[in-house]
This record gives structure tokens, sequence and C-alpha cells, in this order.
């Protein structure tokens, strides 16, 4: 299909008919999604705490079809990235800045209870979904790593053990060359005993930013796979494991770069002079960089689960392993100011096992410890400066030759943790109307720094020194300006590891809560809890060893979270209504600061955030479902200097103070006996700052300002309902924002990531 094709908007094309369409005759109660929130499953209405639970067909409706999209539907949710690859979430304002692979996200992200600690892994097991489920705040008395922001948990779908063989099949097109497929089937092997699930599906597409100087960007071009068993060991005794292969390859989102120096009749220019010509389109580019990103992901996990009696005993066990490469145009135009590679590998292993009590109570236990190992390697190759430098050129020649004569840096660092906790939550029903809940948890983490080298190299390739471990100095500065004598601060070339240290975090956290029953349909609550984030080690460039030793190492991110809010239905009226207020302390934040080529994890002081939130389902006839969900939030460092400023009472990163979603959807019965399903599903948000200077002299472009998206969805199915046609627009409107920026002032241009445009597609579900 061609981009600029007549779109037909679903709602007006059928509004002349929908009249005459007879509505769906069946009294259809409101949708009950059951979630394992609590490591219970219970109704979603139940849970005496802040979630968000979207079914597989929710998001298919919706037109989530990537973890990217998941915060239009989510409350408070923020998905965000900074090269078209990597996933970073930010929930009710805690977040992250950091653009490396290194680090672990303050939202826990869970595949089928398989905690995904790497971020290159985020965005690679979404397809074959049974549910989502976002969870708000700490959640380390419950689960098994212990995170700040809250957890997000990705439950794929399961074959049954006594149900006949089917399966689905998804073939769609559309346009920007897109291709996606979907195939799934399930068989119960020995019925009552064994049953097995497989899933594959690809997505492909040619890429919507044009490239003038070579290849299409910001392709699509992933597949995956997954395969499931479902075993009936004993009676008493169960066992799920999932296996799941996923590879992604495209060429990447790259970034737009508008430069920072006003130089009369050219506009503002990089340090290469170079500007975004004028009729350049906002989809377009000219990059002479045009590499791939690979992301790979090996996960199996096991869960085996037996019932004793008054306990149920459940082990999960998980092991992954992932693999990333991006050759990236740094600057985004056709020089070659800044062109890194970045490559990293990771796996992890982690146990899990807990024991959940079933007795016949008022009294009920969950208790487990909790065991998790990771190693991550990360190898980077900047290079820089690789271009003519005009602006430097006419004030000072001599620098202008060092910069140009910069070659490249090698950048090696090594890190591997070992985390172990036990942990425990009770409940206390005191009546039928009152319960309690108290949980505590101990955490035990030790971070080790296994290998650290940054080296130089010549643009050719040649060794020519090492600042870590090899320069002596004691500065931290990439070389030393000619007035002083104009050398790189290297040492003779070396391979060898820079100082190698341990760190070890020992915590207590815990969370205290109590429910009251109004009715038999509305529940208020409230909860006081706190979540603990480990240390870690600074993945960016630095010149000195001894600031490896002095600054390489942040301290723990913690979180106190107070919440309070109601659940009320009305069933008669069908309709649900969820309010929550919440106030968090957040002390010491880890966040990148950028300084030149320079890249610093630090700790801000401490930061308060408060807010409300509201979800609203109303189903006012079989044939209409509206949903709609709001969070407003005041966000504020209190303690935080970066340098010489301070910037107490900025707002967080990624933290708009408003975000709104809605979603209206028709379903009717077509006169030959199939349906019509249309639906419109749109978000929208407030200003949002990208970087902690918020709007300070040099970051005032750092930021996004508000903006909305709408998808539109028409599906028509025969009257056995197992063949379907759906055709989707996502960004009806067309709007263009960005998803991602950062200052890079040290090279003379801002860099940023656009959000993709509209996209329309047309595909056929066939179930058997």
């Amino acid at each position: 299909m061609l981009r600029h094709a007549t779109l037909l908007h679903p709602t007006l094309a059928c509004a002349a008919v929908l009249a005459s369409m007879p509505a769906i005759a069946a009294d259809q109660p409101m949708e009950v999604i059951e979630v394992t929130a609590q490591r219970r499953a219970e109704p979603v209405q139940q849970v005496p705490m802040s979630v968000t639970a979207l079914s597989g067909r929710e998001l298919e409706r919706s037109g989530v079809l990537s973890s990217y999209e998941l915060d239009q539907q989510v409350p408070g949710l923020q998905a965000s990235t900074s090269n078209g690859v990597q996933m970073v979430f930010s929930l009710r304002g805690v977040s992250m800045s950091d653009f490396n692979s290194t680090e672990a996200s303050p939202i826990g992200v869970y595949l089928d209870e398989a905690y995904l600690g790497a971020i290159t892994t985020h965005g690679m097991a979404f397809f074959d979904l049974d549910r989502i489920e976002v969870l708000k705040g700490p959640q380390g008395t419950l689960y098994g790593k212990n995170t700040t922001g809250g957890a997000i948990n990705l439950i794929t779908r399961s074959p049954a053990l006594d149900a006949p063989a089917s399966g689905e099949v998804r073939a769609g097109i559309g346009d920007y060359g897109a291709r996606r497929l979907f195939l799934a089937g399930e068989a119960a092997l020995s019925p009552g005993v064994l049953a097995i699930r497989a899933a594959f599906d690809a997505d492909h597409d040619h890429g919507y930013i044009k490239n003038r100087l070579g290849p299409t960007m910001a392709q699509a071009d992933r597949y995956a796979a997954r395969v499931t068993l479902n075993g009936q060991l004993a009676p008493s005794t169960d066992v799920l494991v999932k296996l799941t292969h996923s590879r992604s390859s495209p060429r990447t989102n790259p970034p737009r770069m508008e430069g920072i120096f006003a130089v009369p009749g050219l506009g503002n220019v990089s340090l290469t002079g170079y500007t975004r010509p004028a009729d350049m389109d906002y989809l377009e580019t000219a990059i002479n960089k045009a590499g791939h990103a690979l992301v790979e992901l090996d996960l199996a996990s096991a869960r085996l689960r037996h019932a004793a009696g008054p306990y149920t005993l459940t082990a999960v066990t998980s092991w992954y392993r992932t693999r990333y490469r991006l050759e990236a145009d740094g600057d985004g135009s056709p020089q070659a100011l800044i062109e890194p590679d970045w490559r990293f590998d990771g796996h992890a292993l982690s146990q899990d096992i807990r024991v959940a009590s079933n007795w016949n109570s008022p009294f009920s236990v969950i208790a487990g410890v909790y065991l998790n190992r990771e190693q991550r390697a990360m190898f980077n190759t900047y290079r820089f400066f690789d271009t003519a430098l005009p602006l430097v050129q006419l004030q000072d020649p001599a620098l202008a030759a060092m910069l140009n004569a910069y070659g490249l840096v090698d950048h090696s660092m090594t890190t591997q943790t070992a985390s172990a906790a036990a942990y425990a939550q009770g409940r206390w029903q005191a009546s039928d109307k009152l319960g309690f809940d108290a949980g505590v948890r101990y955490t035990s983490d030790r971070s080790k720094l296994e290998y650290i080298n940054i080296s130089q190299r010549s643009t050719a390739g040649a060794p020519v020194g090492s600042w870590i471990p090899g320069n002596a100095s004691g500065i931290e500065a990439a070389f030393l300006p000619p007035g002083l004598g104009g050398r790189y601060l290297t040492g003779p070339y070396t391979t060898a590891s820079g100082p190698r240290r341990t760190e070890r975090e020992h915590n207590w956290s815990g969370k205290l809560g109590a429910d009251y029953r109004l009715t038999q349909n509305a529940m208020v609550y409230a909860s006081l809890s706190n979540g603990f984030r480990s240390g870690a080690f600074n993945p960016g460039l630095v010149y000195s060893p001894g600031t490896v030793v002095k600054q390489g190492y942040t301290r723990p991110e913690t979180i106190t979270a107070l919440e309070a809010g109601i659940k009320q239905e009305w069933p008669a009226h069908k309709l649900r209504l969820n309010v929550a207020g919440y106030d968090y302390r957040y002390r010491n934040q880890q966040f990148i600061n950028v300084v030149g080529a320079s890249t610093m994890l630090l700790n801000a002081g401490e930061a308060h955030i408060r807010g409300i939130e509201a979800d609203l389902q109303w189903r006012p006839s079989d044939a209409w479902k509206t949903t709609a969900g709001v969070n407003l939030m005041h966000t504020k460092y209190t303690e935080l200097v970066l340098g010489a400023d301070r910037l107490d009472g900025n707002e967080l990163i990624s933290a708009p103070k408003a975000r709104f979603n809605a979603a209206i959807d028709y379903r009717s019965r077509m006169a030959y006996g199939g349906t019509l399903e249309l639906g419109l599903a749109g978000s929208a948000q407030g200003r949002q700052w990208y970087s902690a200077y918020n709007g300070r002299p040099g970051y005032q472009r750092i930021g996004q300002s508000g903006y909305g998206l709408l998808n539109a969805r028409a599906s028509l199915s025969d009257s056995s309902n197992r063949y379907t046609l759906i055709a989707q627009v996502s960004n009806v409107l067309d709007r263009q924002y960005d998803s991602y920026a950062i200052s890079l002032a040290g090279f003379g241009f801002d860099y940023f990531i656009q959000g993709a445009p509209r996209r329309v597609s047309l595909s056929l579900r066939a179930e058997y």
C-alpha cells in the first residue's frame, strides 16, 4: 500500500449503516480477567493494589502489537527507545535514562514468571499472549527480583490438557512493504497428561525513513518462535515448560540531528558545519552509515507445581541468553562525526522457589527464596571526528587536526551480579469485609566488575594506547588541549583490565496493606511499601582509572510508596471504576549524564512523585464497550546537583503531568450471521522532558511537547467466526513526535528519535 493512499476511517464509513444492524442479542457480562499479580489466580477487581490487566484479544483490538505500543493502553506507563531497538519503560515517573545495555530497568519485566534483566530482551517476546499484567509500585515481597517502579508480567498462552486440537493463522500486509505472519497450534499428545502448543510470529517491512544516501531505515525484520509443553506428572503435580527463540535484524531508526551552533547563512549546524536541508522531510535522513541492529533472545523456563495438602510448592527455573549488535550512525548526518558500534552479550540463570498455603483459615501466606546470576559483557567501538571540522578549524587549527586524528575508542566492560533473596507475604482476613497484608524481603546482592578496558586505535585500526589501565596522569579527560601539550592521555596499548572491584549490598524492604469491602462490588484499600534497586557500575566512557575507583559505582536507588484507592463495580449498569492516589519518595535515582563524549552513571539525591490514576470500563449495551484511563502526576527533584548546576525543583525524566487513554468498540451481528467489529483507541499526554536539566539553556529541545495518537480497527467475520478480515490504522492522524532525545553538545548537536508515522494494514485470521 502507498503511504499517502486515501485513508478509510472505519467509524465514519460505517456510521450510516450502524442503525440498521441488529445488536448481538446475548446478554454478555463484563469481561472478568483473572490475574496472578499476588501469585494466586484471582479476578483483577479483588486485588488490593493498582493493576492494569489486558487480555490478548484486548491488545489486538486496540492495535497494540508490540511492547513499544503498550503505553497507549496503560495509565502511567511510558515506553521509549534510544535507538529504535532497546525498550526503556517508565512507570509513574520511575524510570531510567540509560541507553547502555548493561543496566537493569527499575521496572521488572517477566515472561511467564522468568525475570528478563537485560533491556535488550524487553521487546522480543511480545507474541502469542494470553494477557499482560502491569503492577504499579514496589513488588519485592511477592516477586523474585526486587524493583522500585513496578512489574510487567507477560503471560503467554498455554495448551489445555484435555482440549481438542486447534490452531490459528494470521497473515497480513501493509504499507511500507509490511508483511506479517502468525501461526499457532496446540493439541493434547496424551489427553489429561501432556499437551503441546507451538507459535511462530514474523514481522517485516521496508522501513519508513527514507535515506538519501542509501537504503531505507526504521525497518521491521523479526521472527520469533515458542514451544510450550504442559504436563500432569501426577494428580497433584504439574509442569509447564516454555522454550522461546526470537531474532530481530532490521536497519534501525537513525537519529534526527539538529545542530546547536548558529552560523549566518547556514542556520544551526554541528561541529562539521552540517545542518538538515530545508527540503528534508520529517521522515527523511541522509546518513553515510546504514547498519543493522541485531537482537537475539533464547529463553528456557520451567515451572513445577506440587500441591501437598495444605501447601502448594512452586519452583520456577529460567535461563536466557541475549546478543545485541548495532552498527549506528550516531550523528544522523553524511559525516563521520560519531559512529558507534554497540555490542553486548548477556546470559542469566535464576531460581525462584515458593510455598503458598491452602488451608481453610483466615490466615494465608506465600514465602519463597530467589537466586539469580547474570553476566553482562559490553564491547563497544566509537569512531570519533573522522570528518572535516570547519567550525573548530576556524578557531584552533591544531585542535582540529588533533580531533581529526582521534581515531577509534574501544570500550569493553564485563560485570557479573549474584542476587539472593528471601521473601514472604501473609494475609489475615479479619472478617468478610476487612483484610490485612504484611510482607517482608531481605536482599543480598553482589556485583563484580570483572573487566574494564578503554583503549585507542587509529582510524586505520592500529593500536595507539590505553586510557584504562594505561593512563597514569590522573586526569579525567580524553586529551590535553594544545596549550597543555596537545597529547592524548594514553599509556602503552594493552588489553589488560583496569581496576577490578566488588560491591555488596544488603537491603530489608516490606509492605503493609489493608482493604475493606464496602459492598460485594466495592473495595477500598491502602498500602505502604518500599523497593530497592541495586547499585551499578558506570557503563559510560571515562578516561582515568581513578574515576573507575572513585565514581565508577552508583549507590542503590530506593523508593517508599504510599498508595490508597477504591475499586468498584455496578453489575447492573456494566460499569467499573478504579481510582488510586499515590505518593512516592524516590532516593538515589540512577541515570546517565552526558558531558561531551563522556557519560557518567549518577545518583539523583531525592525526588518526590505524587499523583492520581483512574481506570473506567463501561458496557452500556452488549454492542458497545468503552474504556478510559488517566494518570495525573506531579514530579520534582528535591535534591539534584549535576556539576555546578543545582536542579532542585525540576521535573523527572519521562514523567508527563497528564496522560490519558481511551478506547471505544462496537460489535454487531450481520444479516448473514457474521460479526462486524469497529474500534477506536487513542492516547494523549502532556509535555515531558528527556533530561533532568529540563528547559535550561542548551536543553530547551530535549523534551517532547504534548501530543495524541489514535488507532482505528475494523473486522468482519463469517457466520462461524472461524475467518476474520481485519483492517487496522495506527497513528490515524499521522502525528509527528519524538520518543527519545539527548543533548550531544560536545559534538554540536541534539539527538532525537522519531515516533512511527501512520501505518495501514490488512490481515486475515483463520481459526481451526
